[in-house]
C-alpha cells in the first residue's frame, strides 16, 4: 500500500524507502541511481526538503 514518510523528526533509511516504493520502484530506483553514480561526481542525501506535503526525498549534489 503507499504511504508517504511525513514525520520531518524520524530520518528513513534507504531500506526503509525501498520497502515502501516496492521491488518494481526499488529496481528502478537503483538503475537510476547507478546511472547518476558512474556518469557524474555526485553525491546523494536524505532530506526533508520539500515541506509537510511531500514528505522526505533524495536530493543528489
Amino acid at each position: 500500500m503507499y504511504e508517504r514518510m511525513l514525520e520531518k523528526n524520524i530520518k528513513p533509511t534507504m531500506d526503509e524507502i525501498f520497502s515502501i516504493i516496492g521491488d518494481e520502484g526499488t529496481k528502478h530506483w537503483r538503475i537510476v541511481d547507478e546511472f547518476f553514480n558512474s556518469s557524474y561526481d555526485i553525491e546523494s542525501e536524505i532530506r526533508f526538503p520539500f515541506g509537510n506535503n511531500y514528505g522526505w526525498g533524495v536530493r543528489y549534489i
